[in-house]
């Protein structure tokens, strides 16, 4: 993610910490899914904190 952020001049991918909202989240699971070829990403519902997810292998339960 560094790398990418470095070679595409994405301040956000190469800092440490900064202050960011739900669009900001949902612009960092979508690098992250293009860069890792995820098949599907989630946000879980949350309070103070939310969470985003990326999926790379799914499958069918039998």
């Amino acid at each position: 993610m560094r790398a990418f952020g470095e070679e595409n001049a994405y301040r956000q991918l190469v800092s440490a910490m900064w202050s960011a909202g739900e669009v900001d989240g949902w612009q960092m699971t979508a690098i992250t899914a293009y860069l890792l070829k995820a098949r599907g990403a989630y946000k879980c519902p949350g309070g103070i904190i939310t969470s985003f997810l990326v999926m790379t292998d799914i499958r069918w339960v039998e």
